[in-house]
């Protein structure tokens, strides 16, 4: 069992390997690139809640960034999670392998961006004042799993379900538009209505969110969001394993 799993994990680290390479073929740009997306949003939101709309905080940017770069990791898997059997139809048909691989090493890939990203953060936290500190880092390590655990459990549901609804693609990316403002990303959970704050708690990646925001900017494990986080994790990932094992015999059909 132990021989299998490890066989596993490694066929799930080769397939990301694999992933990262293809996406950065041909790009000079490559790591940049993954930087691009949640530093542009940055700037963006830095200027309409700094300079337009002034909500009086003066370190915007380190409020942002701790956030921005945990949703984009979340964005990216579970929108290119929709494309993680449809886009290796060759694949599936040609070579027999557990076929969740491809939904794991998606997650593993955009996780491994992620992770790079860190330093980038760091450095942006620090012009404010803000110094990560090494004990911080199994309160990352702990957060990252949740993340990816409650991500694989998000990508294979939507990746199972576009092999037979093909217009998942799009119906995913208007949801995550949506719920990026209902998650607190630009905003703390504190600032919304008390009334409100329970059914934002069934988002997801809302406490996950939270989670990172507190780590990041205090320093502190916030254990009751870790707990909301990991619940979610031990709902969606059952919920993705029962989709993808229910519709995975027909995915030769639709290959």
């Amino acid at each position: 069992m132990t021989g299998t799993s490890s066989r596993l994990a490694e066929m799930g680290l080769v397939i990301a390997a694999m992933q990262i390479k293809v996406r950065y073929k041909n790009s000079w740009l490559g790591y940049l690139w993954s930087l691009g997306h949640p530093l542009g949003l940055t700037l963006v939101f830095a200027f309409a809640f700094h300079v337009v709309l002034p909500l009086g905080r003066e370190d915007m940017v380190a409020f942002l960034v701790s956030g921005l770069f945990a949703w984009h990791w979340a964005g990216n898997s579970v929108v290119a999670g929709t494309r993680a059997f449809a886009g290796n139809r060759d694949l599936i048909k040609k070579v027999r392998f557990p076929h969740w691989l491809l939904a794991a090493g998606q997650v593993l890939q955009d996780g491994w961006q992620f992770a790079a990203s860190l330093p980038v953060v760091a450095v942006i936290l620090a012009v404010y004042g803000i110094h990560p500190q090494w004990d911080w880092l199994p309160g990352i390590v702990v957060l990252f799993t949740i993340q990816a655990v409650v991500l694989l459990g998000l990508t294979l549901l939507v990746g199972s379900l576009n092999m037979v609804l093909r217009d998942m693609e799009h119906l995913v990316r208007v949801v995550l538009a949506f719920l990026l403002y209902c998650t607190p990303v630009i905003y703390r959970l504190d600032q919304v209505p008390a009334g409100w704050r329970g059914m934002m708690m069934l988002n997801p990646l809302a406490g996950l969110m939270e989670a990172w925001r507190s780590l990041l900017l205090e320093g502190t494990l916030a254990w009751p969001l870790m707990m909301v986080a990991s619940l979610h994790g031990l709902v969606w990932l059952p919920v993705g394993i029962a989709v993808y094992r229910r519709l995975s015999p027909h995915f030769y059909d639709h290959a």
